[in-house]
């Protein structure tokens, strides 16, 4: 991990878990698009990522609450 997406991690260090995943996630859109001019469908891949982690992390509360 490059140190600079390690120091923006870093400063999330005290959020939740799926809020971490998601900042992380987000960089690596914005890392792998950087380089064009008029990147499309970054919204919808951001919005992909939140599903993702929103599920994830109501799946992992549901099974957290039948234990």
């Amino acid at each position: 991990m490059p140190s600079l997406q390690k120091q923006l991690l870093d400063l999330f260090s005290d959020v939740d878990p799926g809020i971490r995943e998601v900042v992380r996630r987000v960089i690596e859109v914005e890392q792998s698009l950087i380089h064009l001019e008029k990147p499309h469908g970054v919204m919808e891949q951001i919005d992909q990522i939140l599903e993702t982690v929103a599920k994830q992390s109501e799946w992992k509360g549901t099974n957290q609450d039948e234990n």
